[in-house]
């Protein structure tokens, strides 16, 4: 039976969410608790926002922090979480970026750790969820991958 890409995607989520299973840690972050009401504080966190730990995105982001801190996923949580909740599905790129100690990723290279190189958004949003321009809204729509965008 041939492999899809959908069907890895797939593949990743369960088996980062069977391992958070199995060591007890929830599929959903709690957000935040409220910082001190000071504006004078550049680090205080204003979001309050839950992270889902089932995404595609979150598995992904775990999965490649635990790959090159040589590490298992469960020492990578809380990062995981902080970069989706700082930068969401782009910061995926960022990390990337990162890893390769600032040198700019060349996807025609190296394939997207997101996309795994289809250049379409694996998790297939509509256009309302994107914010596509009314001229571009008709079916099967492809929105191109937020950490690539489509590069090849």
């Amino acid at each position: 039976m041939p492999t899809t890409v959908f069907d890895q995607f797939a593949r990743r989520t369960a088996a980062v969410t069977a391992q958070l299973t199995t060591l007890g840690i929830p599929l959903t972050a709690p957000p935040p608790p409220p910082a001190d009401p000071d504006p004078a504080d550049p680090w205080a966190s204003s979001y309050a926002v839950p992270v889902d730990r089932s995404t595609l995105a979150w598995c992904t982001a775990v999965t490649l922090l635990a790959h090159h801190h040589h590490t298992g996923i469960d020492r990578q949580v809380l990062a995981a979480d902080a970069l989706l909740r700082e930068l969401g599905v782009r910061g995926l790129a960022q990390l990337h970026f990162d890893l390769h100690h600032g040198a700019p990723v060349d996807h025609r290279f190296t394939r997207c750790l997101y996309c795994s190189g289809i250049g379409e958004d694996p998790t297939q949003p509509d256009c309302s969820e994107v914010g596509c321009a009314p001229w571009l809204e008709y079916p099967e729509h492809d929105h191109v991958c937020p950490v690539c965008h489509g590069d090849d």
